[in-house]
């Protein structure tokens, strides 16, 4: 990587929006906000797939819009994409394996998988979606605790952030896919800033996200990824295990303003980005 051009767009987006943009400042916003537009497509996705499947979920599963999508989603990454082989190689094989199945069938097992890994209706599902089960634990019987102090400090981010639950979210916020929401509406509101040339408003948005995921998403997402690697039967549920994991590792620990300054100086721009200033 450019090292003198790593220190330009460090520069770059520590200006402020007052000050005049120059064209390279621009592009670098511009750079910044696809790339955290593509991280909200793979928080959306993921926060689809760890909800109850629904018809047109099912659907866009298999037409391959899931599987593409999350591609799209780590495409700003270099060598970090091989993390995510298997769980896509895993996922498209699933997909090809159903080509000439009916969604509604398909629909159907994947709702009985869906309720044994995580709703357990018999005995106690191997993958309870609750922070608050993972995190809280009754003092004396060492029981988990729905609803425990987790959920309300979690129910307090969303506060900070404007948001509150709906008529319609009937489940506890706690719940994985609802935390993971979150984090798509965060970095969607990040691009958003960038697209803007807001840059404290973006910074503050991504200091955001990452004391959301290590004060919450990130400390018992990766439990209920393993269980679900261990107990799952249909692929789709095991290779969206893999790809959180995966995506919670980069996006806990990648710099990815200096990834984007290597996109920039690369001779090829990743698709979509603007043309060269």
């Amino acid at each position: 990587m450019d090292a003198d051009l790593y220190r330009r767009v460090q520069l770059m987006t520590n200006r402020t929006r007052e000050e005049t943009p120059v064209a390279g400042s621009i592009r670098a916003w511009e750079l910044l906000r696809e790339t955290s537009s593509r991280r909200s497509l793979g928080w959306r996705r993921l926060a689809e797939s760890f909800y109850y499947p629904t018809a047109d979920w099912v659907n866009s599963l298999l037409a391959g819009d899931v599987g593409r999508d999350l591609r799209a989603s780590i495409s700003w990454l270099d060598s970090d994409r091989e993390m995510f082989d298997p769980a896509l190689d895993l996922l498209g094989r699933y997909v090809d394996s159903r080509a000439t199945s009916k969604p509604a069938s398909v629909q159907q097992d994947l709702e009985v998988e869906y309720s044994r890994l995580f709703i357990g209706p018999i005995r106690e599902p191997p993958a309870q979606p609750y922070e608050s089960v993972w995190m809280d634990r009754d003092p004396d019987s060492g029981r988990p605790i729905f609803g425990g102090p987790s959920m309300a400090s979690v129910e307090q981010a969303y506060a900070r952030h404007g948001l509150a639950r709906t008529a319609e979210h009937t489940d506890m916020v706690d719940h994985i896919a609802t935390e993971i929401e979150l984090m798509c509406y965060l970095t969607d509101k990040e691009a958003a800033a960038w697209g803007a040339g807001d840059i404290e408003v973006a910074k503050e948005l991504r200091s955001s996200e990452h004391a959301f995921l290590s004060e919450h998403l990130g400390r018992f997402a990766p439990e209920i990824c393993d269980a679900v690697g261990k107990a799952a039967s249909e692929d789709p549920y095991a290779a969206f295990a893999g790809f959180l994991l995966a995506f919670l590792a980069v996006e806990s620990g990648t710099p990815y303003m200096e990834v984007v300054a290597s996109i920039w100086s690369s001779p090829e721009p990743p698709p979509g980005a603007p043309p060269a200033a």
